[in-house]
């Protein structure tokens, strides 16, 4: 501004106003100088400001510090222009914990089975630990936190460690695995048991057979030749007789037996039902064997209840079921005082029953069952000095199911009782 009005000053004016000529060179001339000099402060103002020197300063990284188990301290030493100053902060523990951690680890699903610790170079902090309080924690993880809380370690707890589905698993299948190993175990074991008591079985059984076998085959050839050799007297002849024919049919029956079990074993054993009459079949079945009966110094009795009716059987198999009752009953009530065997046949609705009594010393309860298992024979006095191959009451079994009857034992005071019970027609 102050140029231009000395340059306003400086022009020329009209013909009648024009000063005198020096007046305006000498205002011309400072008009240019004070130009100049406003040049020469602008462009002092436009120039860069000189630049301040920089200061050097040393940092030192944060560490903390815990007082009083109350307050946390955080703080660094710096040296600017070597001079040492402190700088930090302080916060309460406790809310310093539940903003930073308390917080994210309640959202997570770590407080339903777990808690968590938190420890000061090497100290541990309270208040107590967030999450499920467990007198004897399991260390789950551990690890430093990061700066600046390099000075503090979170370790997470359990009471037990969680199961997972791979685990729960895991624990199925070695449960499953442990049981069905011990299962197998315990089967195998079983099965030797039984193969070892089957094999005994069977030694005992050969060894029965072939006493039995000796013993009729012996008394046949001592019978014999006293015959042969013309030692026995006219009226006992009759009675020696008898003890062959008697020998021959035990022989018999014995050879049947097995035979007949063999036969069953095999699923030989071919069943051919026909009809008939309960009462009339156990009349021819006692007639057969009332000699050898008496000679045995028993007595038949036949009882018949109510209305009997028709039923199927095979008669070859019905035959052998009562030979062997009968046999039985002789053989284990020979010392008893009433020696008399009862055949009994009654109708109960459908079903028939034929039934054989003795009135022997009877059985014992628990091993009523097994007297039905092949080569069985209780052991006790009385059967040590009973003959028997084990197999005559298991056969009475066998051929009752193939018929589809059913056969049952029980003690009866005295004495036992053997039932067979079929359906009529």
């Amino acid at each position: 501004q102050d140029l231009e009005k000395a340059k306003e000053s400086a022009a020329p004016q009209r013909a009648d106003d024009a000063p005198d000529s020096r007046v305006v060179a000498g205002q011309t001339n400072r008009a240019f100088q004070m130009g100049d000099e406003l040049r020469s402060q602008d462009k002092d103002v436009l120039s860069e400001p000189e630049a301040e020197p920089e200061v050097v300063a040393e940092v030192d990284p944060f560490q903390s510090e815990v007082i009083d188990n109350r307050w946390l301290v955080f703080y660094r030493k710096v040296w600017p222009q070597q001079r040492r100053y402190i700088q930090g902060f302080a916060a309460s523990l406790p809310e310093f914990l539940e903003s930073h951690l308390d917080s994210a680890f309640l959202n997570s699903a770590l407080p339903e089975t777990a808690s968590y610790l938190v420890f000061h170079q090497g100290e541990l902090l309270e208040p107590t630990p967030v999450g499920q309080n467990n007198p004897r924690p399991l260390l789950l993880h551990s690890a430093a936190l990061p700066y600046p809380l390099n000075d503090f370690d979170l370790a997470i707890t359990v009471a037990q460690l969680p199961q997972s589905p791979a685990h729960q698993l895991v624990t199925f299948l070695a449960l499953f695995l442990s049981v069905l190993f011990l299962g197998g175990f315990l089967g195998v074991y079983r099965l030797t048991v039984k193969q070892m008591e089957l094999a005994q079985k069977k030694s005992d059984f050969v060894s029965a057979v072939s006493h039995e076998l000796k013993t009729p085959l012996t008394a046949i050839r001592m019978y014999g030749e006293v015959l042969m050799e013309g030692w026995v007297e006219e009226e006992k002849k009759e009675g020696y007789y008898q003890q062959i024919h008697d020998e021959s049919v035990r022989l018999s029956r014995l050879i049947q037996n097995v035979l007949t079990l063999a036969e069953l074993e095999r699923s030989e054993w071919q069943i051919n039902l026909t009809t008939v009459q309960p009462v009339e079949f156990v009349a021819q079945i006692t007639e057969r064997l009332s000699n050898q009966v008496k000679r045995a110094g028993f007595e038949f009795e036949t009882v018949s209840e109510g209305e009997v009716k028709p039923i199927q059987v095979d008669t070859d198999a019905l035959t052998q079921i009562l030979i062997n009752l009968i046999d039985n009953a002789i053989k284990f009530s020979k010392d008893a005082e009433t020696k008399k065997i009862v055949l009994t046949v009654s109708q109960l609705g459908n079903d028939c029953y034929i039934r054989v009594r003795d009135f022997g010393p009877g059985i014992p309860s628990r091993k009523l069952k097994s007297i039905f298992e092949k080569f069985y024979r209780i052991d006790n006095e009385m059967t040590r000095t009973t003959r028997g191959t084990g197999i005559a009451i298991s056969l009475v079994k066998m051929l009752a199911d193939a018929m589809g009857a059913h056969v049952d034992v029980a003690n009866r005071q005295p004495g036992t009782e053997f039932s067979l019970r079929f359906v009529t027609s």
